[in-house]
């Protein structure tokens, strides 16, 4: 999309992804019905969004269908919607038969990795799929100018990174030319990862090693859409050396997908990939830019030096992989379990006759293979996959959340609130037979309500509580790892103090006093400039008044000084998880990249500052100074 923009596509082309709000989405789908967009990127779950497939429709029954269908990376369609992506089959079979109603659509798969296993699987829905440049017999996806090899290390992660380091000290890679790329199998080993390798850099007498430090990052899907942009832009300096550049990267196989840094001249896998298509395409990241990868490694006698790339394993690797096989495969009596379930559940709002032609809409939480981990959807997703393609059930478009409730016979409503006894007149007003449970939808409530829906959720909780309605769904919260010791230490000492609202809050009121000073009424930002301001703040920060805890341990045989948050060895709070923000350092790291841009989107909302947006611009200025009351 970049490139695109960049080439001057802007109003016809697209993408929707979760990252955007619900007003750009329904933007988008007014550009697709005016057939202002001709090309559009999307994912497969979108398949399942009812509006998203009806605006389409329109769009082909005006158009006569569409011109290209594209796949890229379409080995995905086999290897990811068998592992955890199964609307990947779904995306595909639609498109396939949208091809018979319409069969000028070309559908296009792309890949440099396509097995005959999965060729085959293909024509099985694409019958007349014509396979362009090399055979499957000749072609060989490791490029001639990559040079594969690997290291048996010990099993545990700092053996590992031994051998990062090692690599890093036997290679050399320079700074001004090229990137190194670390393929990690989990998203917290990236960040343990890149947390460990930047603490060993910033002591090292290696001269390299030591230039490093504080350009070291890491990448996954479970970042935000803010983070991994930035992340990928940082990354991507291209031949330069800025103080914000990335020059190691530590990556989940989520960075494959659309990513085309040029300039990967060093590469290593922190463990083998589970699948070698998955390895395959991993290794393909290196060496995408020929002109780069010549000036990288120039000729010497003759010949040139390949990228090298290696992998780290170790004996246990391979039998840890069977295991997580077999952990994730889905046995007969899980989808048995998972069809009672459904059936039970159906049963309990309407006739299952009646089901065929009004569909039930059904939670994700209704069954799942490790009930441990309740916020994992996967193997759900893929049991009902498996009971669609079996033919038991029809899987129909992903819906918002409906709040199963039972209302029960009149109580006292004098005693609470007036947006309680609203909210359960409204209930009645959707389904007015008591004792009976029923379906409610939740953005039917809030919008006829005009309440948050955390809002919606206390009053609902509050009736349950008061015995005048049943809320028949578990709400279950879990703290993330992240924010753990923070959370937990505000709670065991109850204190006010919110340590990463504050900060933003202290940071956001001192740039505001910045611009109020200095005589400025209106600013125009584009994302660098609020990047740089949310860093300058952060590095102005001071932590005066939260009682740090000072420590000395030896780092190389080097007396280093470092200074802890205080929920560290507190009685209280207990042992932290692995994740948990607790060093100084590091936890102003977290706050730069996952929560300083937030200020500027705590601006949009504040009293006395207008806020607009433009493109890639945003428009601030002070009206007035109610800003100085409003602010906490």
């Amino acid at each position: 999309m970049e490139g695109l923009r960049k080439k001057g596509f802007r109003a016809c082309v697209a993408y929707i992804n979760s990252d955007i709000s619900v007003s750009e989405v329904q933007q988008i789908y007014r550009r697709i019905t005016d057939r202002e967009m001709i090309l559009l990127y999307i994912t497969p779950e979108r398949f399942r969004v009812k509006s998203f497939m009806r605006v389409l429709r329109e769009r082909m029954e005006y158009d006569g269908g569409l011109e290209y269908v594209i796949f890229d990376e379409a080995h995905c369609i086999a290897q990811w919607g068998n592992d955890f992506r199964p609307d990947y089959h779904n995306a595909f079979k639609t498109c396939a038969a949208w091809q018979r109603i319409y069969p000028q659509i070309m559908i296009g798969l792309f890949s440099a990795t396509i097995t005959a296993q999965e060729e085959k699987e293909y024509r099985q829905i694409l019958p007349n799929l014509v396979r362009l440049g090399q055979s499957t017999a000749e072609y060989n996806p490791i490029r001639q100018h990559i040079e594969i090899s690997f290291k048996s290390v010990d099993h545990d992660d700092g053996a590992r990174l031994q051998g990062v380091i090692k690599y890093i000290e036997n290679n050399e890679p320079n700074i001004e030319t090229s990137r190194l790329l670390v393929f990690c199998r989990t998203r917290k080993q990236c960040e343990e990862c890149a947390q460990d390798l930047e603490e060993y850099c910033q002591h090292s007498e290696n001269q390299l090693l030591h230039t490093m430090a504080g350009h070291i990052g890491y990448y996954h899907a479970g970042l935000s859409g803010i983070e991994r942009e930035n992340t990928y832009e940082y990354f991507n300096k291209g031949m330069s050396s800025e103080e914000k550049s990335i020059y190691i990267l530590f990556s989940t196989k989520a960075f494959g997908m659309g990513m085309d840094i040029p300039n990967v001249h060093f590469l290593l896998h922190f463990s083998p990939s589970n699948i070698l298509e998955d390895y395959l395409q991993e290794v393909g990241r290196a060496g995408r830019d020929k002109k780069m990868y010549e000036a990288a490694f120039p000729l010497v006698n003759g010949t040139r030096k390949p990228i090298p790339s290696l992998c780290l394993f170790s004996e246990d690797d391979f039998k840890r992989m069977k295991e997580l096989l077999i952990k994730s495969q889905l046995a007969w009596w899980n989808l048995s379990e998972l069809k009672e379930n459904v059936l039970t559940y159906m049963g309990e709002f309407r006739n299952l006759d009646s089901c065929r032609e009004n569909p039930v809409v059904v939670p994700w939480d209704i069954w799942t293979k490790n009930y441990e981990d309740f916020s994992d959807t996967t193997t759900t997703r893929l049991a009902f996959h498996w009971l669609e393609k079996l033919g038991f059930l029809h899987l129909g478009y992903y819906a918002p959340s409906h709040l199963d409730i039972t209302i029960n016979e009149k109580k006292n409503l004098n005693k609470l609130p007036e947006k309680c006894v609203q909210l359960y007149y409204t209930l009645l007003r959707f389904h007015d037979e008591k004792g009976k449970p029923f379906q409610f939808p939740t953005r039917d409530l809030y919008q006829k309500l005009q309440m948050s829906v955390p809002m919606l959720m206390d009053y609902i909780l509050a009736l349950d509580q008061n015995y005048i309605i049943t809320f028949h769904r578990n709400i279950r919260c879990v703290l993330t790892s992240r924010r753990y010791g923070e959370v937990k230490y505000m709670i065991s000492y109850k204190t006010k103090r919110y340590f990463s609202l504050h900060i933003l809050f202290d940071n956001l009121i001192n740039l505001l006093y910045t611009w109020k000073k200095a005589g400025i009424k209106e600013i125009y930002l584009t994302a660098q400039d609020r990047d740089e301001i949310s860093t300058h703040l952060m590095d102005e920060y001071s932590y005066e008044n939260y009682e740090l805890k000072r420590k000395e341990k030896f780092v190389n045989e080097k007396k280093v000084t470092e200074y802890y948050m205080p929920w560290v060895d507190s009685d209280k709070v207990g042992e932290l998880p692995t994740y948990a923000k607790s060093k100084k350092a590091t936890f102003t790291s977290d706050i730069i990249r996952n929560g300083v841009h937030r200020i500027f989107i705590i601006l949009l909302h504040t009293v006395g500052i207008d806020f607009k947006e433009r493109q890639d611009i945003q428009i601030i200025s002070l009206i007035t100074d109610e800003w100085e009351k409003f602010l906490p």
